[in-house]
C-alpha cells in the first residue's frame, strides 16, 4: 500500500485547531497507509534537534564519505520514501513553530531528498503531492512565510503539486470560530478526495 507521511507540528495536541482541520483531511484520504510523525514528541525525546557543533561536523563527515546509514538521516529517508506528504503547522510569528524548521534541516540531505546535476538541484522524493494545513489567529494574507517556505523546500525535493488550506481570523473578537472551522474542515474533506 502507498504511504502518506503526516507531519504533525500541532504543538497544542488535541486542542489544536490546525490538527482538527488536518484530521478532517486525513479521515477522507483513501488508498494510503498514514504514517504520523509528531514533531513535538520527537523534540521532547531529544531525537529531533538542530545540527550544531559536533553533530554538524559528524553529519558533514558522513555526507562526504557517502555513509547515509546513520540514524540522523532517518527523517530524510522517511520523507523521501513517502508517496504523499501532509504537513499541519499553525501560523506562528509570520511562519511556523521553530521545531518545523529544525525538522526541515534534517530533511535537506543531498543524496536522499535532492541531488545536484551540475549547478542545478534535482528533487529525489517519491511524493508527487503535498498539502500544507495551517490556522491563523489574525490574517496572514500574503505574509505566510511558513507556507511559502514549505512550498519552496518541497519543490526543491521534487514535489511539484503543492496545495494549502488556511483558516484565518480565528482569534479576532466576534469571529464565528465554529463556522470558520466548519468551512475549512469541509474544504479539507473535499481536497482529500483528489489527493
Amino acid at each position: 500500500m502507498k504511504k502518506l507521511l503526516f507531519i504533525d507540528c500541532c504543538l497544542r495536541g488535541r486542542e489544536s485547531r490546525t490538527k482538527k482541520i488536518a484530521d478532517a483531511f486525513l479521515e477522507n484520504v483513501s488508498g494510503y497507509e498514514i504514517e504520523t510523525i509528531s514533531l513535538s514528541d520527537e523534540a521532547a525525546s531529544g531525537r529531533l534537534k538542530p545540527n550544531l557543533g559536533a553533530d554538524a561536523d559528524r553529519r558533514n563527515e558522513l555526507l562526504e564519505s557517502g555513509d547515509m546509514t546513520d540514524p540522523m538521516f532517518d527523517y530524510a529517508k522517511q520523507f523521501a520514501a513517502a508517496d504523499r506528504i501532509v504537513c499541519a503547522a499553525p501560523f506562528w510569528d509570520l511562519s511556523f513553530p521553530a521545531v518545523f524548521k529544525i525538522y526541515c534541516e534534517q530533511l535537506a540531505v543531498c543524496g536522499i531528498t535532492f541531488r545536484y546535476e551540475g549547478e542545478k538541484s534535482v528533487g529525489m522524493c517519491r511524493a508527487e503531492k503535498a498539502m500544507y494545513i495551517s490556522t491563523v489567529g489574525g490574517y496572514a494574507g500574503l505574509i505566510d512565510q511558513g507556507e511559502e517556505y514549505a512550498k519552496a523546500l518541497f519543490e526543491m525535493f521534487g514535489i511539484k503539486d503543492f496545495d494549502a488550506i488556511r483558516a484565518e481570523g480565528l482569534d479576532i473578537w466576534g469571529a464565528d470560530v465554529d463556522g470558520i472551522m466548519k468551512v475549512k474542515a469541509g474544504e479539507g474533506e473535499m481536497k482529500a478526495k483528489n489527493f
